[in-house]
């Protein structure tokens, strides 16, 4: 042991020079170690972000501010934003006084939906010669939820499905329509406006009216992301084209307040129900900025499964990539039903010509198709102009259904048809 210890210490004078020289750095690396220690400790970092949710190429506004109780200051710290951001995120080297405080704001641009994590923040200290560092993180991750932002339509519609008559389906809702449902008791939050007077004054409580939907048909979007008939593999472009035509889409139609749902077969299958209002669409566009394709799903099966959402009151919009000749049967079949039917086609990146026998098929089955060529495109896509050469096929031939069933003596009925 003694002659290892010996030669181990001989090395190192021939190699340092000196005993003295040796004894110096025998001293510097505890020093060193000590400094990297010292130098994250007694520090208060607080994180404060403006939003955790924004539109497609909205900026997330971070502030940080950094606190140290110590009365040494600390020196050449490196601060870095973690997360799951696909930019990378702000990182500074800084140094604080002896209890003083540094502070720093940053913007980050997200340019792709999706649902990323911003956080913690990771502080990193060295010692003045790199030899040793001492890394601390500070705060909690932070999920920042990115809605896709679908442009404007000024010239897109559909045609409403047949209406039922007197007959029709009440569906409550909690906005005032013209249409009364009938009264209920008053519930905390319920708006002064909807009293019912005569109500609560025959009763001794307050009561509020109830409201049912208009009688306007409602649509329903779903969304084909099945990656195994679609050539979605490794695709981006075309996926987020998909998911951008269906968010434009509910955009739209809830704009112009009418009834719209949402079907989405992706990673994760989500249904919902046809609704208006900010906070429906604001639920749509969640589902969406989450969607991504997959084969886990068929979107035949899921047409199949679905199918008793879809009666002669219903307008499906059918988004999708693929020419697949069983959903044209699906979506045929539910047009027999009395029901209205839309194509969507995207079209694949240096498409040039769409398939003739799909599109002829379609005319054939008179289901009017949209071709989408591109995500830059949408807006001017889905127009009027596109639409000429599937007007012949909507106006074709209308259905149209008269009857009296509120007459106590035998009902009057009558179908006949317009060409």
């Amino acid at each position: 042991f003694f002659f290892k210890q010996k030669t181990a210490y001989d090395l190192g004078v021939r190699l340092v020079g000196s005993e003295m020289c040796i004894r110096d750095s025998c001293m510097a690396v505890p020093i060193l170690w000590l400094w990297s220690r010292m130098s994250i400790s007694k520090l208060e970092v607080e994180v404060d972000r403006d939003s955790r949710r924004i539109s497609q190429g909205g900026f997330v506004t971070t502030s940080i501010t950094i606190r140290s109780s110590s009365w040494f200051p600390k020196i050449w710290l490196e601060a870095e934003d973690t997360g799951s951001l696909p930019v990378s995120s702000s990182g500074r080297v800084f140094t604080v006084g002896a209890r003083g405080v540094y502070r720093w704001t940053y913007k980050t641009q997200i340019d792709r939906r999706g649902l990323y994590t911003l956080g913690p923040l990771q502080i990193r200290a060295t010692d003045p010669f790199g030899f040793f560092s001492s890394t601390a993180e500070f705060g909690e991750p932070t999920e920042i939820l990115v809605y896709p932002t679908p442009p404007d339509l000024p010239k897109f519609d559909i045609p409403s499905a047949n209406l039922p008559g007197e007959g029709k389906i009440r569906t409550k809702t909690s906005q005032v329509t013209p249409s009364v449902a009938g009264v209920r008791n008053y519930l905390p939050g319920d708006s002064y406006n909807r009293f019912h007077w005569p109500a609560t004054a025959r009763t001794g409580r307050l009561m509020v009216k109830e409201f049912d939907m208009d009688p306007s048909s409602a649509i329903w979007v779903v969304v084909d992301l099945d990656s195994s008939v679609n050539n979605l593999d490794g695709d981006d472009q075309i996926e987020d084209t998909i998911v951008m035509t269906a968010a434009t889409l509910v955009k739209h139609f809830n704009k112009l307040n009418r009834s719209v749902g949402l079907i989405s077969c992706g990673q994760q299958e989500a249904i919902i129900e046809p609704g208006r209002g900010n906070a429906h669409l604001s639920a749509m566009m969640q589902v969406l900025a989450l969607a991504r394709s997959t084969d886990a799903h068929s979107y035949v099966d899921v047409i199949d499964r679905e199918s008793r959402r879809f009666d002669r009151h219903i307008t499906f919009v059918g988004v999708t990539a693929g020419e697949d000749s069983e959903v044209l049967r699906k979506i045929t079949e539910f047009r027999f039903r009395g029901g209205t039917a839309v194509l969507l086609s995207v079209l694949h990146p240096g498409t040039t010509n769409i398939d003739s026998d799909f599109d002829s098929e379609c005319v054939r089955s008179k289901i009017p198709r949209l071709l989408v060529h591109s995500l830059e495109t949408i807006a001017t896509d889905l127009t009027f102009d596109n639409k000429i050469r599937s007007r012949s096929v909507l106006n074709n031939l209308s259905l149209i259904h008269i009857s009296e069933p509120t007459r106590r003596t035998p009902i009057s009925y009558a179908v006949f048809c317009l060409k």
